[in-house]
């Protein structure tokens, strides 16, 4: 679990607010005027052919319903030694309904060796139950580097990992501005490759943690989950799995939101390794009509032709269920997926 970070003194905040980025259903309107806003619900990243290190990692679902997305994975996915490419999906909400309120915003973060960072962020938002959910995320290992960092190795090509994740907290509201922490996890573990293992020491990774603030009229429902599994070594191309959590849900229409994740890996018997990734994702299982999801699929492999670690997934969720009382309330459940090539993509809304 995220606790007890330590705020980053390279950290920077960027609070994306406004007229363009919120809106407001009025409450003596119907469902067909009020104006339509979304809120994510996780997402997939699988490579198409090999695991690859952890360069770059976008998956940020924007207020107009397109999708910012992105991977990197060292030279042996960008054509420099060997080409791939990734498949993604995103799963969103599409939500309507008189006295809602949704503001959109995104937190920058510095995460150095210790592999936390934290910093306090603002929203401008009137109601007296608000909640905030995640928006999506990026990881960037070609950021500038400390004196310390060695000369040998680019930090573009980025290192085995560890898992990742990122949280929101429950806010503080007074008056029109709710307040509340954002956190990130980036961990990385030594393999095969020296000279990286030595560079991740003293790495910075830069993050984007994108999120949704919600004010409502209603009810909501906070849940942690977790599991844990032992991936199959038994290369090549180990038949591995995912985790899916159940929540116990019940009822609907409502909105689901991922307030917290942490997509853990590490040496099977405890030791620090970290390991090459084929897949990773946090999807929430969405309802039909905004009902409420049973369950939450989660996902780290580390399948390939050449498999080094022998490792266990550890996924962590922090789930929140909204139950406004807008009697004119619409959830539409989204999927989007398909294809990408290696770095940032930017998925038009209507695609």
């Amino acid at each position: 679990m995220v606790t007890d970070m330590r705020s980053n003194q390279m950290l920077w905040l960027v609070a994306v607010l406004g007229a363009a980025c919120s809106s407001k259903g009025a409450q003596d309107s119907g469902t067909d005027s009020v104006p339509a806003d979304v809120v994510w619900a996780g997402w997939n990243h699988t490579w198409t052919t090999l695991s690859h290190r952890v360069s770059f990692i976008r998956a940020i679902l924007e207020p107009d319903e397109g999708m910012a997305l992105g991977i990197r994975g060292g030279d042996w996915s960008t054509g420099e030694s060997w080409s791939d490419e990734a498949n993604y999906r995103m799963q969103l909400q599409r939500v309507r309904g008189g006295g809602l309120q949704f503001v959109h915003g995104e937190t920058s973060l510095t995460v150095g060796p210790e592999g936390l960072a934290s910093a306090t962020a603002e929203a401008e938002i009137s109601g007296a139950q608000v909640a905030v959910v995640l928006r999506g995320f990026e990881i960037e290992t070609d950021v500038p580097q400390g004196a310390d960092y060695p000369s040998d190795y680019d930090p573009a090509l980025g290192y085995t990992s560890r898992g990742f994740g990122f949280s929101v907290g429950a806010p503080t509201v007074e008056g029109d501005l709710a307040t509340f922490e954002v956190s990130a996890h980036v961990a990385w573990g030594p393999r095969d490759r020296a000279d990286m293992n030595a560079a991740m020491l003293e790495a910075e990774t830069g993050v984007r943690v994108a999120w949704t603030a919600i004010s409502y009229s209603g009810t909501e429902t906070r849940q942690t989950l977790s599991d844990g599994i032992d991936l199959t070594h038994t290369p090549p191309n180990s038949p591995q799995t995912g985790v899916a959590l159940s929540t116990g849900l019940e009822g609907g229409p409502g909105i689901a939101g991922i307030t917290r994740f942490v997509l853990g890996v590490r040496d099977q018997d405890g030791a620090d390794g970290g390991d090459y990734l084929r897949s990773f994702g946090a999807e929430i299982l969405l309802g039909e009509a905004g009902a409420a999801p049973a369950l939450i699929s989660t996902e780290v492999t580390t399948t390939s032709l050449i498999e080094l670690g022998t490792m266990h997934f550890a996924p962590e969720i922090d789930l929140v269920w909204i139950a406004p009382d807008a009697e004119d309330l619409t959830v539409e459940a989204i999927s989007r997926e398909g294809t990408h090539p290696v770095g940032p993509v930017d998925i038009d809304p209507d695609a």
